[in-house]
């Protein structure tokens, strides 16, 4: 090697040395006189000035190591509760030279084992609340706008070039929901972002492992992972274009909700896809969203950013054949129901943003499911049809064997909803789809029992009342204006018919209404309506209702025994009220209502007429010994050959604190079937107890005892029990249940016994009157005859005197 040339080496090697020394020396000595702890005030005023709560900084030191490296000792924010919003001890930020030199710097933040805590309190959300409020300025004159050069923008390269990266390790998110009992921990987690920037391709990572719990009901517990990549596009220093392709799943999460929906680790919940976006539209390019079996794929997007008029949307979302049956892995009850079938799903979403317009399609085929107490498979369909702001058309089936019911209807407006419904069905014969659990028979209430208690080890009772307080404060329900129709040709359930039903039930303005309802039903005619108001905290409702022909011995031969043994016959009647509350002690209590009834062909089936008034009369006798004593062994046998049938039973009848009262209760008997009844009758709403004083009348002596008679004295007294003209008739009181009435006779002996000794006296005065009316006779007639006898004389006489 030449001389020349070596000495230029030296030269060049000195230089080289000597450049490195200087790095070195500059590392060294820049951060002892270069005190960037000195800017740590000034930063932690400028962040405190902005915001609610407190900043607070450690210190900072500066190292060049190979790096413009700013070390921070420590940073906390709190809230203006003074609780630690984020807090981290280790955390710096570094430049590398290499980068500088290259023309394309990168700052990287890192952190690690950083903690952030949400907390969502009666107050707010703190991490909400911790900005202050900015004043209002004046607004700026309108400059002049420049003309538009290329329509691009241009960035310089060093700032096209620059790059950002954020490296956390080990972070812990928690987040509090204290009214709401909800706790969320994010733990592990690792946020990576390398080259953010305008030129080169920015990749992002996130894990983490989460553990989420609301009270002992929601967990969510598992492994996430977020992973994307945007890669920018210039021409030359114009920025055209940015793709972002990404992946998300939580695949490996565990997430349950009581016995209702259970997750398990495996099951497929993940997004992926690739989006584009320019400075005046953004795209979904392609995306695809998986849960379970399920598969959504999106695309669209929105175009016209920075345009005069509002922004276009272009969106579409459609899923795949959806197989029901596997959903009985994530909901556990699905499994004793065998449910089989499909459901798809669309919609779309067209038109400037400020006036969207989407179409929704849902179709439900072939579901079907099995339960315990089905007797058939069932198999049902669903097609909606959701467009803008409005459900367009749902249409619901349901069919199986002797069964039928189609549901149709639309929503117009889901803020102010008109909603019109109408089921209608050609039968619903239940017995044949459902199996009826024996408990569910309705029976006999127990004597004396109450069903209103509350006694020792009754569960608690739900507020049906407080349940319709969500209700209230809507103002969506407030504005709904809702109609549903029913016509059902026949409905069929435990072996009753009812054929058919008919009606109209509306909802306007926090007011249910049942505006008309027909029925027929054990040969009878229901026709009822009512208005409910839910808007008092104690909701208020009155009704009516008519019934016309009921047969009530095959409503009480049915298996709604509820009245069984109680009163047969054709009944007819009319009822009015009002009440309060849906609960059912406040609710009976507040109960008023009056009407009247009539039952045709009635027959008593808890209580004999006949046998009560046989009993009645014989004690009477008993206690009649005493004051007649020639009643003695005088007595009555039950009648024979009496059905104890009544032509017309009728009454008005009020309710009214818990009391079923009929003031004026008549039966009239039909010939040779039974004995009168009329009086006063109450029944208690809650445990069904009788107090009846009633009034027996014998009017056509089936008993015989009109024919009872007593000889005083050789005076026959008949009849002797019955006022004359008049049938026996006597005052009974009966108590007791209205399912097991139990008569009393304390009043009878007293008052047959008044009739009895009225109708001696009666008897034996007649006999006195009757014997001196004789004796004066005889008297007159021997006065009359004697004077006849003189007068004879006396006329011949006169008669020469005037020669008649």
């Amino acid at each position: 090697m030449a001389k020349g040339s070596r000495a230029a080496l030296k030269w060049v090697g000195v230089f080289i040395g000597g450049f490195f020394a200087l790095l070195i020396l500059a590392a060294v000595l820049i951060p002892l006189f270069v005190d960037v702890d000195k800017f740590r005030p000034q930063i932690v005023d400028a962040a405190n000035q902005q915001i609610n709560g407190k900043v607070e900084l450690g210190k900072l030191s500066l190292s060049l190591w190979g790096q413009i490296k700013v070390n921070v000792d420590g940073f906390t924010l709190s809230d203006s509760k003074n609780r630690k919003v984020v807090s981290v001890a280790d955390v710096y930020f570094q430049v590398p030279f290499s980068s500088i030199f290259s023309g394309s710097p990168i700052l990287t933040l890192r952190m690690k084992k950083p903690e952030v805590a949400v907390i969502k309190d009666p107050t707010g959300m703190n991490v909400l609340t911790l900005m202050k409020s900015q004043p209002k300025t004046a607004p700026v004159p309108a400059t002049p706008e420049k003309p538009a050069t290329t329509g691009t923008t241009e960035l310089p390269a060093m700032a096209r070039n620059a790059r950002l990266g954020v490296d956390m390790r080990d972070a812990r998110l928690a987040y509090k929901d204290t009214a709401a009992g909800l706790s969320s921990t994010v733990e592990a987690l690792n946020v990576r972002i390398k080259d953010l920037s305008l030129s080169r391709p920015t990749e992002l990572e996130v894990t983490a492992q989460l553990n989420t719990e609301m009270g002992t009901a929601l967990s969510v517990k598992g492994p996430a992972r977020l992973v994307a990549k945007a890669q920018p596009t210039f021409n030359g220093s114009e920025f055209q274009k940015a793709t972002v392709e990404m992946k998300a799943d939580v695949d490996g999460v565990e997430i349950r909700y009581g016995e209702l929906f259970h997750k398990a680790k495996g099951v497929p919940m993940n997004v992926e896809g690739r989006m584009a976006a320019t400075m005046t539209s953004a795209t979904i390019e392609d995306m695809v969203a998986r849960f379970h079996n399920v598969v959504l794929k999106m695309s669209g997007g929105v175009s016209g950013f920075g345009a005069t008029t509002s922004p276009t949307v272009d969106f579409k979302v459609g899923s795949n054949a959806i197989d029901l049956a596997p959903w009985s892995e994530l909901v556990p009850m699905l499994k004793a129901y065998a449910l089989v079938g499909n459901a798809s799903f669309e919609a779309v979403a067209k038109g400037p943003t400020d006036k969207l317009n989407y179409t929704a399609d849902l179709i439900v085929k072939s579901l079907k499911a099995k339960a315990p107490m089905l007797k058939a498979q069932p198999e049902f369909g669903l097609v909606a049809k959701v467009v803008t702001d409005r459900l367009q058309s749902l249409n619901f089936t349901m069919r199986a064997p002797g069964n039928h019911l189609d549901v149709s209807g639309s929503v117009v407006s889901f803020t102010k909803p008109k909603v019109v419904f109408r089921a209608t069905s050609t039968g619903l014969d239940l017995d044949q789809l459902v199996e009826l659990p024996k408990s569910a028979k309705a029976e006999k209430p127990a004597t004396g029992s109450s069903s209103g208690g509350s006694g020792a080890g009754t569960a608690p009772q739900s507020d049906f009342d407080a349940m319709l307080e969500p209700l209230r404060g809507n103002a969506i329900a407030a504005a709904t204006d809702a109609t549903f129709g029913f016509d059902l040709k026949f409905v069929k359930y435990m072996n009753i018919r009812m054929e058919p039903i008919q009606g109209v039930f509306s909802f306007r303005g926090l007011t249910a209404a049942l505006d008309s309802f027909k029925m027929r039903v054990f040969d009878g005619l229901i026709t009822s309506n009512a208005k409910f108001e839910l808007k008092p905290k104690t909701p208020r409702y009155d009704f009516a209702v008519q019934v016309a022909g009921l047969d009530l011995k095959k409503a009480m031969a049915s298996q709604m025994q509820m009245f069984k043994n109680t009163l047969y016959g054709i009944a007819s009647f009319s009822m009015r009220g009002q009440g309060a509350s849906f609960n059912p002690e406040p609710a009976m209590a507040a109960l008023a209502a009056s009407g009247n009834f009539t039952v045709l062909d009635g027959q008593f089936q808890s209580i004999d007429i006949g046998q009560v008034a046989t009993d009645a009369v014989n004690k009477a006798l008993q206690g009649l010994e005493a004051k007649v004593p020639q009643a003695r062994g005088k007595s009555i046998k039950p009648p024979k050959n009496v059905g104890g049938g009544y032509e017309r039973i009728t009454s008005s009848f009020t309710i009214a604190k818990n009391v079923f009262t009929m003031p004026d209760f008549a039966a009239v008997a039909g010939r040779n079937k039974g004995i009168d009844v009329r009086g006063v009758t109450t029944v208690g709403m809650k445990d069904y107890k009788l107090d009846a004083n009633w009034e027996l009348v014998d009017t056509q002596n089936l008993t015989t005892a009109h024919d009872l008679s007593v000889d005083v004295s050789g005076v026959v007294v008949a009849p002797l029990l019955a006022e004359p003209g008049q049938p026996v008739k006597f005052p009974i009181k009966v108590t007791g249940t209205l399912f097991a009435p139990s008569p009393s006779y304390t009043s009878v002996p007293e008052a047959l016994g008044r009739v009895a000794v009225a109708n001696v006296a009666r008897a034996v005065e007649a006999r006195i009157k009757s014997e001196a009316t004789a004796k004066l006779n005889a008297e007159k007639a021997k006065v009359e005859q004697k004077a006849a006898s003189e007068l004879k004389k006396v006329i011949p006489g006169l008669g020469k005197k005037f020669k008649f």
